[in-house]
């Protein structure tokens, strides 16, 4: 984890495309089967905060949050990916703690992201900081963290 080093709103466009173009089979269902990449990455790019795991020039780790209604006090995760390979060395769990850090710095009241049901590896992850279902639509389950 030494060669790891952590930022936030560093990588382009073109970077997170790639990042997500790599972890899209991880996906239940793949990433590139529910939206254009390269778009979504645009998107994320423009709108979202992104905390960011760098492994030298590669982008090893990436949790985008929309943060952008600050009247209600209402964010939003919408990607946690970590490159096949990079599993089990904390990453997560270093970025989300960034992303729940900066929510609380900027006076947000919760943060909230969907997960897919059979995803458990991502559910542990969310409910090991404080994250719980609060709805489940279809395959997905909706879940908040209060700040």
């Amino acid at each position: 984890m030494s060669s790891l080093h952590f930022t936030i709103n560093q990588a382009g466009a073109d970077e997170i495309s790639r990042h997500l173009e790599q972890c899209s089979p991880l996906f239940t269902p793949p990433l590139n089967e529910k939206v254009d990449i390269g778009v979504y990455a645009g998107k994320i790019r423009a709108y979202a905060i992104t905390f960011e795991a760098w492994d030298q020039s590669v982008l090893a780790g990436l949790i985008a949050a929309y943060f952008n209604n600050k009247e209600t006090g209402k964010a939003y995760i919408t990607n946690v990916s970590t490159l096949p390979g990079y599993n089990g060395r904390g990453i997560g769990s270093t970025l989300m703690t960034n992303c729940i850090h900066y929510g609380k710095e900027q006076t947000y009241k919760e943060i909230e992201l969907r997960v897919a049901k059979q995803n458990r590896r991502a559910i542990n992850l969310y409910t090991k900081f404080g994250f719980s279902e609060v709805l489940q639509e279809n395959d997905e389950s909706v879940m908040q963290r209060i700040l």
